[in-house]
């Protein structure tokens, strides 16, 4: 396992990697999404690397848009590692209007909407 960097997450918070590892891609914005199996491995391999501090929001949830906390639930089922993983989501994400017409709409999250919630 790689060690990466720590920091204590706030006041009386745990040790996380000072870089989170953001599930977005898992699922979203980022090109074709792979096989259930393959996103797998990615969150394998972002464990075996030292990362234990991942980044979802409610809006990862959605079905019309995305699953990556479906596969992160998953990934929990099989490898029982939960406690071993901090999990910061963003809740109460809004959606940027487009700038142009054929311009996607873009999650927006402002520092009030950030809380740290288990998954």
């Amino acid at each position: 396992m790689t060690s990466l960097p720590l920091k204590q997450l706030g006041k009386d918070g745990p040790q996380v990697p000072c870089i989170g590892f953001g599930l977005m891609g898992l699922s979203a914005a980022y090109g074709a999404v792979g096989s259930t199996e393959e996103r797998l491995k990615v969150l394998d391999r972002a464990y075996e690397l030292g990362e234990r501090f991942w980044d979802s929001a409610d809006l990862m949830r959605s079905k019309a848009y995305a699953d990556s906390e479906d596969l992160v639930g998953e990934w929990f089922r099989r490898h029982g590692k939960r406690e071993d993983v901090s999990m910061l989501r963003k809740s109460k994400s809004l959606q940027s209007p487009p700038v142009a017409k054929e311009s996607p709409r873009m999650p927006r999250v402002t520092p009030s909407m950030v809380a740290a919630t288990p998954i």
